[in-house]
């Protein structure tokens, strides 16, 4: 309705938004879009402590609706959200997270409440590709910080890491700072690396950095083929593939044979957007 306002650009490092006249029933036939912009090289971590929006099988009355970055492409969509049970936090593949609130014109319930934060260290990663980075960087990171990052990717598929930049402080054991790589998703599962002395299980990456960048690669977005013939397209073809990917499929055939390949139907942002 007029004189309704909500959402915005919300850019300070932390802070916290609501539906309208939360926690009061929210009013009809509104559309509220919070954009969520942080410091780049950093993520948006997102969680809501109050939710009680209109039930729908299909949220197709009201809804909240959670995008990996600003655009209001489905491929951006994390989540769609409504009833009773609060949506599970969220942390995004880059530093822009946006949140779209929708109220039809009947039945209002008490909405939601939401806080979010600037998440330089550490998160569950669900996007395709993206980057991470220590905490500053390029600056160095700061004392006694201890990150984990959980990349998630689709059962049956692989995740390929490339780090980009890195500082190597001078310490052989990697005993004081270190970066180590788990083929799981705790500290249980078994780390990879190279070995060790004498072919003992190392300790950790062998990467003790005062700074690193490093970029991730999942599922569908990183593929290595090694058949005589096949077909591959970019994720979430024939519809629009989601922002900020970098992916990379590889071809490996048997000596003697070439490579030819054939785009059958190619459409990218042209040079002039």
């Amino acid at each position: 309705p007029a004189g309704i306002k909500c959402g915005g650009v919300l850019s300070a490092p932390s802070g916290n938004f609501s539906s309208p006249n939360f926690p009061g029933l929210y009013p009809y036939d509104t559309e509220c879009t919070w954009l969520i912009v942080v410091a780049e090289g950093s993520s948006v971590l997102l969680t809501f402590s109050h939710f009680d929006l209109e039930y729908h099988d299909a949220c197709g009355y009201d809804y909240l609706q959670v995008y990996n970055g600003v655009t209001r492409d489905h491929s951006n969509l994390l989540g769609t959200f409504c009833g009773h049970h609060p949506p599970p936090s969220f942390t995004s593949s880059w530093h822009v997270l946006a949140v779209i609130f929708h109220s039809d014109k009947h039945v209002a319930s008490h909405g939601f409440a939401a806080s979010y934060r600037r998440d330089v260290c550490g998160g569950e990663l669900t996007a395709l590709s993206g980057e991470i980075t220590s905490p500053d960087y390029p600056e160095n990171y700061p004392n006694n910080a201890e990150c984990r990052w959980s990349i998630r990717a689709a059962v049956g598929t692989s995740v390929r890491l490339v780090f980009a930049d890195f500082q190597v402080e001078n310490d052989e054991e990697c005993s004081f700072d270190y970066v180590a790589l788990f083929d799981g998703a705790t500290a249980a599962a078994p780390r990879l690396g190279p070995a060790g002395p004498r072919g003992s299980p190392a300790r950790c990456l062998e990467i003790c950095p005062v700074f690193f960048l490093l970029y991730f690669q999942a599922g569908e977005c990183q593929e290595v083929y090694t058949a005589i013939r096949g077909n591959f397209s970019s994720p979430q073809y024939p519809n629009f593939y989601p922002n900020n990917l970098r992916c990379q499929w590889t071809i490996q055939l048997p000596p003697g044979y070439r490579v030819k390949v054939f785009f059958l139907d190619l459409e990218l942002e042209g040079r002039s957007s």
